[in-house]
């Protein structure tokens, strides 16, 4: 029998291992959802079994399957508080492994990644070769170093982020993300890669708000508008505007 202190950590392990290899948060979720009713009914909780059941379903390709196990199996050493927290609302009642009565929720196919695709295992913290081709990659590190640049000299940066996150919804960043970060330098070059739409979003916004306690909230405005502006001219902008980061 599986206790809901397991339950609740298998899905926090899933949630965030899902939107570590996917970039659509409503693919990712309607996934959840589908998963969420198998981490009830099993007893042992198998990286290789979850990713095999999540391929079956139709909604994660080929290509996403590796490095979806390879996450489930890094979060599953991580606490409870260390992963990301779940939607409440994706919880929906199953019986049996069955859901039952479930509210319909978004799904796509999945979508092939462009780019080299060949087997590649990154060293903690850099990007895999498929990331460093994606769109968002791209615009998102310009976005991460234009906010950077006037809060380098800040003293204790890292620390000042940090306490920042955990008084937020990004809380969950810490830990996986913005510790490690700091303990790097704090570069752009230092950031882990193949991060989710969410996780991106989330690190832009302690940022933001890092830059109002340091600069003031009318300078960090000017820095963000410029900053937004300056990323909208890459070409990758086109694909992946600069505005979804906000």
């Amino acid at each position: 029998m599986v206790i809901p202190e397991q339950i609740n950590h298998r899905r926090r392990v899933v949630y965030s291992s899902l939107l570590t290899v996917m970039s659509d948060a409503e693919r990712a979720q309607a996934l959840f959802v589908l998963l969420n009713s198998h981490l009830e009914a099993e007893e042992h909780f198998v990286a290789s079994r979850v990713a095999e059941l999540a391929s079956q379903s139709g909604r994660l390709s080929a290509e996403e399957r590796m490095p979806f196990t390879r996450a489930l199996m890094q979060n599953m050493r991580l606490g409870y508080e260390q992963l990301l927290r779940y939607p409440d609302h994706l919880v929906q009642p199953t019986l049996n492994g069955q859901l039952v009565n479930a509210q319909p929720l978004a799904a796509s196919a999945p979508q092939p990644r462009t780019g080299n695709t060949q087997t590649h295992t990154p060293a903690p913290g850099s990007p895999s070769i498929a990331e460093a081709v994606r769109p968002a990659t791209a615009v998102f590190r310009r976005v991460l170093g234009g906010l950077l640049e006037p809060l380098r000299s800040t003293a204790g940066l890292g620390e000042i982020m940090v306490e920042i996150a955990l008084q937020t919804e990004h809380r969950g960043l810490v830990r996986p993300i913005l510790q490690p970060w700091s303990q790097a330098g704090l570069t752009v070059e230092a950031m882990a890669g193949n991060l989710s739409q969410q996780q991106m979003h989330g690190i832009v916004n302690v940022l933001y708000l890092t830059a109002c306690d340091l600069l003031g909230p009318v300078e960090a405005d000017r820095l963000l508008s410029a900053t937004v502006s300056e990323a909208k001219r890459l070409p990758e902008a086109r694909e992946y505007p600069p505005e979804r980061l906000l």
